[in-house]
C-alpha cells in the first residue's frame, strides 16, 4: 500500500513539474524615453527578432516595419536580454531592416507598434504613440 502511494505522489510532482515547466511567462513590453523610446522585455521565452512597424501607410495600406532586428548565436532568454533603444543594435543582434544606414525617427502625433517574437508561444506586442517628444503606451 505504501508503495502504491509513494508511486503516486511521485508521478504527481512529475506532472506539477512538466506543467510549471512547460507554461512560460507571458512575453510583454514596456518602452520609456523620447522619440527613440528603450525597450524593456518581460517573460521567459528565447528571443528570435524584434520588429517596430508604423505609422499607418496611405489608404489601402497597412503599416511598414521600419526596424528588425535578428539575434544571433545561442538562444537568449528574455531574462538576460538588455534593455534595448530604438535604432542602436544591441550586442549578439543583427540590423535586418533597414538594410543599411539607422531606421526613420519615430514622428511626433503617430502610432507604432512594437513586436517581439520568441521561440515559444508568447510574443510581446505593444503600440505606442510619440507625443510631444515621448513614447507613451497606446491603450486598447
Amino acid at each position: 500500500m505504501n508503495k502504491n502511494l509513494c508511486l503516486r505522489n511521485l508521478a504527481t510532482a512529475i506532472c506539477l513539474l512538466c506543467i510549471c515547466t512547460c507554461c512560460g511567462q507571458e512575453t510583454t513590453i514596456d518602452v520609456d524615453g523620447g522619440k527613440a523610446p528603450t525597450i524593456h522585455v518581460h517573460g521567459t521565452d528565447a528571443v528570435d527578432w524584434i520588429w517596430v512597424y508604423g505609422p499607418q501607410g496611405p489608404e489601402g495600406e497597412g503599416p511598414r516595419i521600419i526596424w528588425k532586428i535578428n539575434h544571433t548565436g545561442d538562444p537568449l532568454l528574455i531574462p538576460d536580454l538588455p534593455s534595448i533603444t530604438y535604432g542602436k543594435v544591441p550586442e549578439g543582434f543583427e540590423q535586418e531592416i533597414p538594410a543599411n544606414g539607422e531606421p526613420p525617427s519615430l514622428v511626433d502625433g503617430q502610432i507604432y507598434g512594437i513586436t517581439v517574437v520568441t521561440r515559444g508561444y508568447s510574443h510581446g506586442n505593444i503600440k505606442i504613440r510619440v507625443q510631444n517628444g515621448q513614447s507613451l503606451k497606446v491603450q486598447n
